[in-house]
């Protein structure tokens, strides 16, 4: 080829790069294109992005090279379950907005993709980013009470509460649960709100056990069945009413719960569970009917406390103190009449709740309560030792001390925490840290001394209240009760190390051999007997904590003295010390056979 074919021929090329098809007039294209656009880029936020089932989050993008061009935008997820919403602004730059399933049973990734279309110049893109959704709540059907008996009559009924976790959301629709028995009993289901109801177990005749199970199911396909066995105790007469009831080890007391404590105010239930258990294996069964206002406990062959509690629902509405044990208190009580009113006083020989009246051991301790309450809390393990006894569930497992700290700031004239203490039979009551003007934490009922009952062990109407936490026939001693203590000699000064002379009925005595624990003796000479009061410590007034255990020892009495309580105090220089003190202290308690004040 010629040199002139050689520039003719890059010429003609040149112009069609130009798009001029026509080599004689480059200024006319015959196909004229526009400006060639850059590629479409998405760009999100994130590398990753996070949410819990059900949860909403915006993922928030731009584009590159729009170019002012028009677009088309669409994201999809590859979980069906999931939502999006595509929102922008002219630019292209705006959010997705990923709504998470509501069910995830397991933590996962759901990959979420945004494409790109620009249909007039031919210009696609898309960009995935991962969203790790976290697992959904379990769907699961459960027993609300840890009911083990109940207490029957054939004819009679009782219900047995559950609920379905994870069926929150909206999204969830939950099938009424079916419920199914054993032969000789019949079932319903009723809901009382979206994920919890009941089953109500009517009995044609009565066996050992019934056996119930419950399916749920909801519109996700998912189930849940679960079942119970119970035990079946006849429904047995009872007698007297009380908040405490000694009990022989390995029998059965059937609890008049058709009232509250010793009042005539009546009480609804459902069932009966056990709250807690000093000793492993002493209660072996709990069944209540709310028919028939009936609580059965059936003991093992131990020794020591337990409290019981009617259930309705789930909340426990009244409680009752098991003191397990072979003590008559009639047996050898403490008789004493007070010089200066003429009255007599019978008092029992041991705290209330002591496995024994001996000295040795902190068997002789007995339960702790606060003032105007009539639930117990445990005590020291040992005779020096300010470490509280383990307490125990109907299975044996160990159950953590509870203190519960009202809220003084939320607190109206006028509230009280009585409703708090009675569905919280094992929680020791204080007030929060910190005091408002003009008042002080002398109270676990109320911070205000005008919003004190003084009446909640009867010293003030001269009855025994439904809140007083002594046997049928028994109430709490009064500082009248107590004067013995005034028959004291003591050589030296109170102050000093000088011993107590024994020969008087009222003395100290110090010996730690012998079977013989440091405290205070009462010696009947006529009786034969000596009556010891134990150094059993208390429950510390800011903590809920076990102290001064071997060191002294308090008796609450029911009289008020101002916003405190009187109480006796126990400790080497003080025979016969009486004061007010706090009503959120832990103190030991003698009852005294029943009489008006």
């Amino acid at each position: 080829m010629s040199y002139k074919s050689i520039l003719i021929s890059l010429a003609a090329v040149a112009l069609i790069a130009t798009g001029c098809n026509n080599p004689d007039d480059p200024k006319e294209p015959d196909n004229p294109v526009g400006p060639v656009l850059s590629d479409l880029q998405i760009y999100f936020g994130s590398d990753e992005y996070a949410a819990e089932a059900g949860e909403t989050i915006s993922i928030p993008f731009s584009i590159a090279g729009v170019e002012g061009k028009s677009l088309t935008l669409a994201a999809t997820a590859d979980n069906d379950l999931a939502e999006l919403k595509v929102s922008n602004d002219a630019t292209y730059a705006g959010n997705i907005k990923f709504t998470a399933p509501y069910v995830m049973p397991s933590a996962g990734t759901i990959k979420v993709t945004l494409s790109a279309e620009d249909k007039a110049n031919s210009r696609s893109t898309l960009s995935t980013v991962p969203v790790k959704v976290a697992a959904s709540e379990p769907f699961n059907a459960v027993w609300l009470s840890d009911m083990k008996s109940v207490a029957l009559k054939s004819g009679g009924s009782f219900k047995v509460f559950f609920t379905v976790t994870g069926v929150e959301p909206d999204a969830v629709v939950l099938s009424t649960p079916t419920a199914t028995v054993s032969s000789g009993y019949s079932s319903s289901v009723t809901m009382t709100s979206k994920n919890e109801g009941y089953v109500t177990v009517t009995a044609s005749s009565l066996t050992s056990s019934v056996e119930i199970s419950l399916k749920a199911q909801d519109n996700f396909s998912r189930s849940s069945q679960i079942s119970k066995t119970l035990e079946v105790v006849a429904v047995q007469e009872t007698s007297g009413a009380a908040n405490c009831f000694i009990v022989a080890p390995g029998q059965t007391k059937a609890i008049n719960a058709k009232v509250k404590g010793g009042s005539s105010e009546p009480l609804e239930f459902d069932n009966a569970v056990l709250v807690w258990q000093d000793t492993r294996s002493l209660i072996r069964s709990v069944a209540g009917s709310g028919e028939d206002g009936v609580i059965v406990v059936q003991t093992n062959n131990a020794s020591g406390n337990a409290v019981v509690a009617a259930v309705k629902g789930t909340e426990i509405v009244w409680s009752w103190h098991l003191w397990v044990t072979d003590y008559n208190p009639d047996a050898a009580p403490l008789v004493f009449t007070n010089q200066t009113t003429g009255v007599t006083y019978t008092m029992m020989d041991r705290n209330l709740g002591a496995r024994s009246e001996k000295a040795g051991n902190a068997d002789c301790f007995g339960l702790l309560y606060q003032w105007g309450r009539k639930d117990p809390f445990v005590g020291a393990r040992g005779i020096e030792e300010d470490v509280l006894i383990n307490k125990y569930d109907i299975d044996n497992n160990v159950i953590p001390d509870r203190v519960l700290l009202y809220d003084w700031s939320v607190m109206n004239p006028g509230d009280q925490n009585i409703d708090l203490a009675i569905q919280n039979p094992d929680a020791y009551i204080l007030a929060k840290s910190g005091s408002p003007t003009g008042s002080q934490f002398s109270d676990w009922v109320t911070t205000e001394a005008a919003d004190q009952d003084n009446d909640l062990w009867g010293y003030v109407s001269k009855y025994k209240t439904k809140y007083d936490p002594c046997p049928e026939g028994w109430r709490i001693s009064p500082t009248a009760a107590w004067t013995f203590r005034k028959l004291y000699k003591k050589n030296g000064n109170l102050n000093d190390a000088s011993s107590y002379d024994n020969t008087y009925p009222w003395y100290w005595d110090d010996k730690k051999d012998g079977g013989t624990d440091a405290g205070f003796y009462y010696n009947d000479s006529e009786k034969g007997i000596k009556y010891f009061f134990p150094l059993a410590g208390k429950r510390d007034n800011a903590s809920g904590s076990q102290n001064g255990t071997g060191g002294g020892c308090d008796y609450w009495t029911p009289e008020p003295q101002n916003k405190y309580a009187m109480v006796e105090m126990f400790a080497f220089g003080n025979p016969a010390s009486e004061t007010g003190l706090r009503r959120d202290y832990g103190f030991s308690i003698r009852c005294v056979k029943d009489y008006n004040y």
